[in-house]
């Protein structure tokens, strides 16, 4: 991800009424003396005065500063929401990856079958999760050769320090779940997994068996445990939701995700910086698209491409409007590549991206080097910890491919006559884009 805007997209960070107040001074405000307004947020102000910072809700501000701050309940209202939101998010983010580093143990044996979902190994050995001490022998050289007695012999103690190391237990099989793909009858397998519990099995003599039981798929391990599903929409929680759209259309026909307006009864979407209301002309709940339409006309719209020739590594960008009420309301772009052809569980109907995508990306266009539409940008991976126990699984991300768009549309859609001069270069095709994707939000 690119710490910086590209130029291209520079002119679209324009700052607000509010956002202009940033540092301002004021000789007395409130109880305080000597106030400079550090930052602006929607529900009130962040100052720096004579005796320190404080933060400065918007109710405790005179109206006549509430009015030319721009400052509003509503805006107020759904910060805080937001707030406790992340803050909640944060600490369930946090609770799965305590869960799965009490759980995470280091496996090793010799792969006896692969089967379907996993396999079997034996024999094998792991760890526990407790220490024990061992005794470890050493030699140490003494008294050597010197100057004055360079015959001298050197002289060796011998004896043991401890160590504590990891307890160990071996078994005659443990049973494996993870993508069997890359393994055969008779490798040799290491690697760090997650602790499971038992699983039965019947072999080849007939007799039941009961073995410990492991898996790599830290997703799967957090949804059994309660920890959440292993993959959710990109959305805002219940309420007041934000989302991206993009124009298809000069008319105003715009995609965006179904979760985004789904049985919503206001739904608006801002275009020349006021917010006008839309309507949904189609959705498909399956899969999670839903066109829109706004009475204003659009000058910038953005040609739908086709996925048959995407591929892996191919390089893609969105850009959308990503948690308006922390990062603000101008547009944010982000780029990356196909990181597979498939989603979840192999779900042919997405690509996986290494695109960065927060709440608020749902509805934003996945576009190719050539400025064409490839994709809907959908869906994020659930929290989760790296095979090593140690990271929080971050950016592994999914786009709904366009076709599924365009069927949705059907034979009627009449896609505009494409442009006579399309842009060429990179920052062009960006900007491009940026002109043509819209912020939604929905009530």
């Amino acid at each position: 991800m690119k710490s910086l805007l590209p130029r291209a997209l520079a002119a679209l960070v324009t700052l607000s009424a509010a956002f202009a107040q940033e540092g301002r001074k004021f000789d007395k405000l409130l109880t305080y003396e000597d106030v400079v307004i550090l930052k602006m947020e929607p529900d009130g102000i962040r100052v720096m005065h004579k005796g320190g910072i404080a933060k400065i809700a918007f109710e405790r501000l005179p109206p006549e500063l509430v009015a030319e701050f721009g400052l509003n309940p509503e805006d107020a209202e759904l910060h805080r929401k937001n707030t406790t939101v992340a803050e909640s998010e944060a600490a369930t983010r946090q609770k799965g990856a305590d869960f799965l580093k009490s759980r995470v143990t280091k496996l090793s044996g010799t792969i006896l079958q692969v089967k379907e979902g996993g396999m079997l190994l034996s024999p094998a050995i792991f760890t526990t999760g407790k220490t024990t001490e061992i005794k470890i022998p050493y030699t140490i050289q003494e008294d050597g050769p010197t100057t004055l007695q360079p015959h001298r012999k050197p002289k060796l103690r011998k004896g043991y320090k401890t160590e504590t190391v990891p307890e160990t237990i071996t078994v005659e099989a443990a049973w494996l779940s993870c993508d069997t793909k890359p393994y055969i009858d008779g490798m040799r397998f290491e690697k760090d997994v997650y602790t499971v519990g038992k699983f039965s099995y019947v072999g080849t003599d007939g007799a039941e068996r009961t073995v410990p039981s492991f898996t790599t798929k830290s997703s799967e391990l957090l949804a059994a445990a309660g920890h959440g599903a292993a993959v959710e929409a990109a959305k805002t929680p219940t309420g007041t939701s934000t989302g991206t759209g993009f124009f298809i259309t000069g008319v105003g026909h715009l995609l965006t995700n179904n979760h985004v307006v789904e049985k919503r009864t206001k739904i608006e979407v801002q275009v020349g910086g006021r917010f006008l209301p839309a309507k949904v002309l189609k959705f498909d709940a399956t899969n999670d698209i839903a066109l829109l339409k706004v009475e204003a006309p659009s000058t910038k719209w953005l040609p739908l491409g086709e996925e048959k020739g995407v591929g892996l590594a191919k390089p893609v960008f969105t850009v959308g409007f990503p948690q308006v009420t922390v990062q603000g309301s101008s547009a944010k772009f982000t780029e990356g590549s196909v990181s597979s052809l498939s989603g979840a569980n192999d779900d042919r109907r997405y690509f996986q991206i290494s695109v960065p995508i927060q709440p608020g990306n749902s509805g934003s266009p996945l576009v190719d080097g050539t400025g064409k539409v490839v994709g809907i940008v959908s869906a994020t991976l659930s929290s989760g910890v790296s095979e090593r126990g140690l990271e929080i699984n971050q950016n592994v991300n999914y786009a709904l491919k366009i076709s599924y768009a365009k069927s949705m549309l059907g034979s009627a859609f009449i896609a505009p006559t494409p442009l006579a001069n399309p842009p060429k270069t990179r920052e062009a095709i960006v900007q491009a884009a940026a002109d043509a994707v819209v912020l939604i939000r929905a009530q």
